[in-house]
């Protein structure tokens, strides 16, 4: 059976990325296809409009892909063992993405995007406003940096934040741009950082405004002297404490993107899980009724990988969702079959003034506190 990297590389290979621009999405931490189809558009967006080996037509072949793969996954004929029988360049070069046809002809997504020349230059207005707020907790340190990873790169600004980037030279053609952007990019941490502690370590970079410099103060502060181990830990008890129920918020694609996150930040904490530690986890945490069935066959299938695992509750979840009430949408009470409105809580048609402790569980918006 192929593996991970086997699936990532004939993906690479049909979409015809560069190996400059397969390297770069490995340093990302994209190292396998289910990791590539859960990236942000913005994101992909962004890295194309910078200085990372991705292209324009990367981009539009990458998106095009996610498309793909989150239709192909939720169809139940659809099996990671048949991928790369599925997913070839012939396919590829006539599959059309469902959508407005003229948006997907504006952005080369109907059959194969053709080649660019040279690098999209466009720069995206900067807004300041976009970059996430920081209070200075530690449990909140890898979500900010991935955010604010993003929203700079989006806006232009994302070539800074890598270790590999090489400050030019003053006297340099691109120095000038790069102080603009450097300046920008200190605004930018000192609006995200200045309702908490971490402003104290932006602040100090205020003479030169060198938001490069303020970036990498923040994150040896973050990332050391046992601030990975405090992620880590956080990203465990986020493992094991992430439950996918009835109630659960966004249903299944909500419980699976905790938990792939809760691993991701395990990852940049240089910190891997054991592939049968993590499926069974990840079945256990499984406790809504629904997925029952599909969770015990899976526990007793030793072939099915934790991907494979994904890929069947994410099926499954499709006739689930169909049959319930999804958490934080508001639904009206339908009228019984004689045609008679449901009536309002509380004894015949009078509103009760005073329902007592236990008249909330009249009310279809009734959430028991245990859940």
């Amino acid at each position: 059976m192929a593996t991970r990297a086997v699936h990532l590389q004939r993906t690479f290979d049909v979409l015809q990325l560069s190996d400059e621009a397969q390297d770069f999405l490995r340093d990302k931490k994209i190292t396998n296809i289910g990791r590539l189809a859960m990236l942000q558009d913005v994101q992909v967006e962004g890295w194309a409009s910078s200085t990372t080996p991705l292209t324009e037509s990367d981009a539009n072949e990458i998106i095009k892909f996610k498309a793909w793969y989150l239709a192909w996954t939720k169809n139940r004929e659809s099996d990671l063992t048949n991928f790369m029988g599925v997913f070839t360049e012939e396919m590829w070069d006539t599959y059309f993405p469902t959508g407005d046809d003229a948006v997907q002809d504006d952005q080369g997504l109907h059959g194969r995007s053709e080649e660019v020349e040279e690098r999209n230059n466009f720069k995206v207005k900067a807004d300041l406003k976009q970059f996430l707020r920081f209070t200075g907790l530690i449990d909140e340190y890898v979500p900010w940096k991935r955010a604010t990873r993003a929203v700079a790169t989006a806006q232009g600004m994302g070539e800074l934040l890598e270790d590999s980037y090489t400050v030019p030279e003053e006297g340099d053609d691109d120095y000038k741009v790069f102080t603009q952007k450097n300046s920008l990019l200190h605004s930018a941490l000192v609006m995200a950082t200045a309702q908490g502690t971490a402003i104290l370590k932006v602040e100090k970079f205020r003479p030169t405004a060198d938001g490069r410099g303020a970036w990498m103060a923040l994150r040896d502060w973050y990332e050391g002297q046992g601030s990975n181990e405090a992620v880590a830990k956080r990203a465990m008890k986020m493992l094991h404490s992430s439950k996918l129920t009835s109630a659960t918020t966004n249903g299944a694609d909500g419980f699976i993107q905790i938990f792939e996150q809760a691993l991701q930040d395990l990852e940049e904490t240089n910190h891997f899980y054991d592939p049968t530690m993590k499926k069974l986890i990840f079945l256990d945490n499984i406790q809504d009724e629904a997925y029952k069935i599909v969770v015990e066959m899976l526990k007793l299938d030793s072939d099915k990988t934790y991907d494979d695992c994904i890929i069947e509750i994410r099926r499954r979840s499709v006739d689930v969702d169909k049959d319930r009430k999804i958490p934080g949408k508001r639904f009206f009470r339908r009228a019984n079959k004689t045609g008679a409105q449901a009536r309002p809580a509380g004894r015949g048609n009078a509103r009760n003034n005073n329902p007592g402790p236990n008249a909330a569980r009249n009310n279809d918006d009734y959430v028991p506190t245990d859940v």
